[in-house]
């Protein structure tokens, strides 16, 4: 397995939404974890969402999403999937100024059993 950390900054205009999609590749994978930061300034006027093929991850259902100011969400996550669908929801309300939210996936890609190298003995039948 290859571990690697991707990371996606989503800006959202000022009273504005931003609903990118986020590339991590078609390889089959394994999501360990999402970070969500907000940094200083977004002061609770920002908001985000994480889906998958358009199912909500973050929040679960019945929750708020996260909103924060200098202060960073980890999600455990340890999702087993391929494709790549994944799209972030940044929700803006403030009137004046844009705001920028850091998405960071920490993901092992997996190597598909077809691609598995085959055994170097052959069976061959005995006798004939």
């Amino acid at each position: 397995m290859a571990n690697r950390l991707e990371v996606f900054r989503v800006t959202a205009a000022a009273a504005a939404q931003a609903v990118p999609l986020l590339n991590l590749g078609q390889a089959h994978k394994l999501v360990n974890s999402v970070a969500i930061d907000f940094p200083d300034g977004c002061a609770g006027f920002v908001s985000a969402q994480l889906l998958y093929a358009g199912g909500l991850v973050i929040p679960q259902a019945g929750q708020d999403p996260p909103k924060g100011n200098e202060q960073t969400f980890p999600f455990a996550m340890n999702y087993e999937l391929d494709g790549n669908a994944w799209q972030a929801v940044v929700v803006n309300s403030d009137p004046q100024y844009a705001h920028t939210v850091t998405f960071t996936f920490d993901v092992d890609d997996l190597i598909p059993e077809s691609t598995l190298p085959l055994p170097s003995i052959l069976l061959l039948p005995v006798g004939s």
